[in-house]
């Protein structure tokens, strides 16, 4: 009563890791933010899929997952390994939905140890910042950097940002929901060194687009300007995300 051949064809045709992320990118990611979705797309196009997008969903084993969490681990990003696996662990919480295996192999995986960590900029710092953003050629880039510390905005939040969403006029940014990470349309008050930034920014527009790259899409990176502008400051130990740190305190 067996069908051997059958059965091959079936395992031909069985979903790959890669049929996977196509159905989470499909179904799943449009209901996340921006930032999440850029988040997630990044992860499996540089980790997941490079290691198992050809590997059969049902064939993924405990190991697979240990394995890739460890190689990320030991390249020295230790955090972002325990990021790759929760986002595998959802995508095939999914599978198992989707009726594509039983069980989930990612649960119960051992993550790595995280510490929180808070960097402030001091006032010699931001002002040695300010001289080579200022300085840099990277006129877009740099201007990106600039309203991150003067606002505090997250990363994804600047860079997707479209004059639209201000009124220069009262001085309010107007953050729609689909760009924040609470989901909520978030209305924040501008400074005067925002403002001066912005209105100056304004006059000189081509696009919609705040910070447009080359094509006049929004700039999706900026961690060459980043790492530049933080080198010739001579900033040590200090992140993007550092900025929103130094805003709020």
């Amino acid at each position: 009563g067996d069908d051997p051949m059958g059965q091959r064809h079936e395992g031909r045709a069985a979903a790959t890791v890669a049929d996977l992320w196509e159905r989470y990118r499909r179904e799943h990611l449009p209901y996340k933010a921006a930032s999440s979705m850029s988040e997630d797309t990044s992860m499996f196009m540089n980790y997941i899929l490079p290691n198992m997008g050809k590997k059969k969903v049902r064939d993924v084993s405990a190991s697979d997952v240990d394995k890739l969490h460890a190689d990320i681990t030991a390249n020295g990003r230790c955090y972002r390994a325990n990021r790759v696996v929760s986002l595998l662990r959802k995508a095939l919480n999914l599978s198992v939905r989707w009726e594509w295996r039983d069980d989930n192999p990612a649960s119960g995986a051992r993550m790595n140890v995280e510490e929180r960590r808070t960097r402030f900029l001091t006032p010699a710092e931001i002002g040695r910042l300010s001289d080579a953003l200022a300085s840099h050629k990277e006129r877009v880039s740099a201007n990106a950097i600039r309203l991150l510390l003067l606002t505090g905005a997250r990363r994804n939040e600047v860079l997707s940002a479209k004059w639209s969403m201000f009124n220069l006029e009262n001085g309010v940014w107007t953050k729609p929901s689909a760009h924040t990470k609470q989901r909520k349309e978030h209305r924040v008050p501008l400074s005067k060194p925002a403002l001066e930034l912005l209105r100056e920014m304004k006059s000189q527009a081509v696009s919609d687009a705040v910070f447009p790259g080359r094509d006049g899409k929004p700039l999706t990176d900026i961690k060459r300007t980043w790492a530049t502008v933080s080198k010739d400051a001579g900033l040590e130990d200090v992140r993007l995300h550092d900025l929103r740190h130094t805003y709020a305190s």
